[in-house]
């Protein structure tokens, strides 16, 4: 476990050689037996002390934020004492293993001005220390103490051996570690699993099918849990309203967000039919239970199916793109994001929508994503693409969307989720 081997005393028959080869062997069993790192840790400050014949050993990683040396193990000792007050590595014994990488013994706890605690340390019966760090790439991260009854001078086998524990120890923490962090790692990505499946679920399993309309969506999203959402909300009087939405940010805090202002939207639409008075009141709910960095750009539209027309606010928004065969209109009439400033008064937009109309709406995903090169794919070829397929079905539109997409960007990673739903209007 350790590319630094125990070498063989002078003496064979001693029997330092056996202890040291027992020692490591113990640590090494603790380890394949379970990756529990606070067991671990007091496993090996038994084998220490056992191996060594010492009163009591302390096993203390440092929190590199506040220098303090946090107690993770202890065999032998009171807890009057490890609860003797913070250790702090700069202003004890440490600081010699930390500076130098050294084993560092004390022979005198009582009037060693290394010693932070010496009125503790001689009321807790401890005559002598030794310490060694515990390194990872040259550096310590830690540290494992020995404790003796008696003044004592530890000799160059004991050192050795200590140095040894330390080592081993210090390869067995880290596998220990990474072992912990990987559990982490895949507990997290099960949960990212379930949300991501609970937030699919918000989105509509199909686009409605009202008379006189071809309606599709896609959403794609570029982490496992996205920010985007569409919506199609059936309304009395044949209506429909259709939403598009993108949550500032990545990942498990925007799907949180995301998810809220779908709620707060379906909320306000029960209560309040005109489409600006239903974006103001979710623009001041989101202000009230967002923080100040958190905000929503949202296009709410409200299609009257039978007189074809579509009347609609949009808060911050990708400006939708209105396209007929003589017209290309941007549905930009609304206000800010929501989210961000709680008294605006949002403004209302609206179109008469012919036989032949295709309005596509889309989130930033989709005119920023990039290529290789950090290129975006932009408004001009979509405009492009809309125009070649513009009598394509609705589903097949968006297809050829999100085709060429995927050619412009190759195998570049895209860092924004990439939403869009297609109204086509029948001829």
């Amino acid at each position: 476990m350790s590319d630094s081997p125990v070498n063989p005393p002078s003496d064979a028959s001693s029997g330092e050689y056996l202890r040291a080869l027992s020692a490591l062997n113990e640590i090494g069993l603790a380890l394949t037996s379970g990756f529990d790192l606070e067991t671990l840790l007091r496993r090996i400050a038994d084998i220490a002390v056992s191996v060594l014949g010492v009163k009591g050993c302390s096993i203390r990683l440092l929190d590199e934020k506040t220098g303090e040396m946090i107690l993770r193990a202890v065999s032998g000792l009171s807890q009057g004492y490890v609860n003797k007050g913070p250790v702090v590595v700069w202003r004890s014994v440490f600081r010699e293993v930390f500076e130098n990488g050294v084993v560092t013994q004390v022979y005198d706890v009582k009037n060693d001005a290394r010693i932070q605690y010496p009125a503790a340390a001689v009321e807790e019966g401890i005559a002598s220390m030794l310490c060694a760090g515990l390194m990872r790439e040259g550096r310590a991260f830690g540290a494992i103490c020995a404790y003796t009854e008696a003044p004592k001078v530890f000799d160059d086998e004991e050192v050795r051996l200590f140095q040894a524990i330390a080592n081993h120890s210090a390869v067995a923490i880290q596998i220990a570690r990474l072992h912990r962090d990987l559990i982490e790692a895949q507990r997290i990505e099960q949960e990212m699993t379930i949300a991501a499946d609970i937030l699919r679920n918000l989105l509509p399993a199909a686009p409605p099918t009202p008379e006189g309309f071809d309606i599709a969506a896609l959403n794609v999203q570029s982490q496992q849990v996205g920010g985007d959402f569409y919506d199609f909300i059936e309304l009395p009087a044949q209506h429909w309203g259709i939403a598009i939405a993108d949550v500032v940010g990545k990942g498990i805090p925007a799907a949180i967000l995301m998810a809220g202002a779908r709620a707060a939207l379906r909320a306000e639409i029960e209560d309040v039919y005109r489409v600006r008075d239903v974006v103001g009141r979710v623009n001041r709910a989101l202000c009230r239970d967002t923080r100040p960095h958190e905000f929503v750009t949202l296009f709410y539209a409200a299609l009257n199916v039978r007189e074809r027309i579509i009347t609609y606010t949009n808060a911050g928004h990708n400006p939708p793109l209105l396209f007929r065969e003589d017209l290309e209109m941007f549905l930009d009439d609304g206000g800010p994001p929501m989210g961000l400033f709680r008294d605006v008064t949002y403004r209302e937009g609206q179109a008469q929508l012919e036989p032949g109309d295709v309005l596509l709406m889309f989130t930033d995903g989709v005119t920023e994503a990039a290529d290789a090169n950090q290129n975006l794919f932009g408004e001009e070829r979509l405009r492009r693409v809309l125009h070649t397929y513009r009598d394509a079905s609705a589903a097949d539109l968006v297809g050829h969307i999100h085709d060429a997409i995927g050619a412009f960007t190759g195998d570049a990673p895209q860092s924004d989720d990439l939403t869009m739903v297609v109204v086509k209007v029948k001829a």
